[in-house]
């Protein structure tokens, strides 16, 4: 928001605490001049209340080592739903095992990497740091482009084919789930938090999770 403040962003969250908080840091953004709408919704990853091809970007910010590996790829399957065909998925994590190669310290972060699970509550660390990324999104047809390691962080861009296959027999517009709340939709462009118009813009449209 600070460089394109005029796009259209939905911030998706399990935990009402953490919206709250992105709703007081959205507050920054309010004066600026032709800021787009902020949407806040409380709801899973995994199904996404959302229809298809919705959204131009997706930003994954340390989200996947905290999740188990179904759950993972049921992620990476809305995220392939929810992105329009040529849309971007900018992912961010943990660096994995063998990805301290680049930096010339790859015995000291496979160390890391191994010990940091027994010190920490991160039962899905382990299995993270070995997983094929690159697999999990290209299975829906998220091309990877571009990956690289900033000291323990892995960043990572893919790219929807335009004809990508959602796979695992998943109708592609099925959202939603009983135990999901959506929070109304809402916008942060002045002091009080509204319910957000329909906007018809050609602004790129994002989602954060």
């Amino acid at each position: 928001r600070l460089y394109s403040p005029e796009m259209q962003c939905t911030a998706l969250e399990l935990s009402p605490h953490y919206l709250e908080a992105v709703r007081k840091m959205n507050k920054r953004f309010e004066t600026m001049p032709g800021a787009g709408p902020l949407k806040l919704v409380e709801a899973n990853c995994e199904k996404m209340p959302f229809p298809d091809a919705e959204f131009d970007a997706i930003t994954n910010v340390y989200l996947f080592h905290e999740m188990p590996k179904e759950a993972r790829r049921n992620a990476a399957r809305e995220y392939a739903r929810v992105l329009k065909p040529g849309g971007k998925l900018f992912f961010v994590d943990s660096a994995q095992v063998g990805d301290g190669k680049v930096l010339g310290m790859e015995k000291a972060f496979d160390q890391a990497l191994e010990r940091f699970p027994m010190f920490n509550h991160e039962p899905y660390y382990r299995d993270y740091a070995n997983c094929d990324l690159a697999a999990t999104f290209g299975e829906f047809g998220l091309e990877l482009e571009d990956s690289t390691v900033a000291w323990v962080s892995k960043c990572m861009s893919f790219t929807k084919k335009a004809s990508a296959d959602l796979g695992g027999g998943v109708e592609a517009g099925a959202t939603g789930a009983p135990d999901q709340k959506e929070v109304p939709a809402t916008t942060v462009t002045t002091a009080t938090v509204e319910e957000a118009p329909e906007a018809e813009s050609s602004e790129p449209v994002a989602v954060y999770l």
